[in-house]
C-alpha cells in the first residue's frame, strides 16, 4: 500500500475536505492551510478570514477568526466572528453560505462595538498552528508483511500499526501539553478571580 493510499485512509469520508474543496471554489483566492484539511484562509478586504473546521465537523460547527484586528459588530476582542448564522449551525448547515454572509457582512460599514472590558473565558484557536510530524513516506511494519497479512488486516489492525508509528507518538506528547498548559492557564484565571473577589469584598467591608 502506497503513502498515498494511506493518507487516503487516515482521512477518508472526511467531510473537512469535501469543505474545503467547496470553500475553494466557491471563494475567489481561497486556500487551504492545513494537510489535515482544518484550516482555510479567505481573503477579504484589508485582510485573512481563517475558517477553523473542527475534527467532528459538521457535526460541531466551524470556528471562524480574522487574522487581523478588527472592529466590527460581529468581531469579539479575540477577533472571532459572532456572527447569527453560526449560532443555529447544524450538520446540515452549507459551510459556502455562512462563509460567502460572514464575507460579505464584513464588508458592510458598521459602527464600531464599545471596547469590552470584562475577560471573556472563550479562547479562539490560535493563528500560530502546530507543526506537526510529517507523514512518512512508508510504514515498515507495513513493507514487512505478506501479501495474506495485510489482506487480513482489518481496521483495529490499521489503527495499532498507525498508533505505533513514532510521529503519532510525538504527536498524542504535544496535545498532552497542549492540554496541561490550557489547565494551568484555567487555574491562574480562576485564582485571579477569587484574589479579586476577596478584595472587592475587603472594600465592600472598609465602607
Amino acid at each position: 500500500m502506497g503513502i498515498r493510499d494511506w493518507k487516503s485512509w487516515l482521512r477518508r469520508d472526511d467531510p473537512r475536505e469535501e469543505a474545503t474543496e467547496e470553500l475553494v471554489q466557491a471563494l475567489p483566492g481561497s486556500k487551504s492551510a492545513a494537510e489535515d484539511f482544518s484550516l482555510v484562509d479567505v481573503p477579504i478586504q484589508g485582510g485573512t478570514l481563517r475558517v477553523f473546521l473542527p475534527s467532528r465537523f459538521p457535526h460541531d460547527k466551524p470556528t471562524l477568526q480574522l487574522l487581523q484586528p478588527t472592529r466590527h459588530e460581529f468581531v469579539d476582542r479575540y477577533n472571532q466572528v459572532k456572527y447569527p448564522g453560526l449560532d443555529n449551525w447544524s450538520h446540515k448547515t452549507d459551510i459556502v453560505s455562512v462563509v460567502r454572509e460572514v464575507v460579505e457582512a464584513l464588508h458592510k460599514p458598521t459602527a464600531a462595538p464599545a471596547v469590552e472590558t470584562r475577560p471573556s473565558l472563550e479562547r479562539p484557536p490560535s493563528d500560530r498552528s502546530i507543526q506537526a510530524p510529517a507523514v512518512p513516506d512508508r510504514i515498515d511494519a507495513v513493507e514487512a508483511m505478506s501479501t495474506k497479512e495485510l489482506r487480513c488486516l482489518d481496521e483495529d489492525g490499521v489503527r495499532d500499526l498507525v498508533e505505533a508509528l513514532p510521529q503519532v507518538t510525538v504527536m498524542s506528547q504535544m496535545l498532552a501539553d497542549l492540554r496541561n498548559t490550557n489547565l494551568e492557564s484555567a487555574e491562574r484565571v480562576r485564582a485571579q478571580r477569587e484574589a479579586a473577589s476577596i478584595k472587592d469584598a475587603e472594600a465592600q467591608a472598609l465602607r
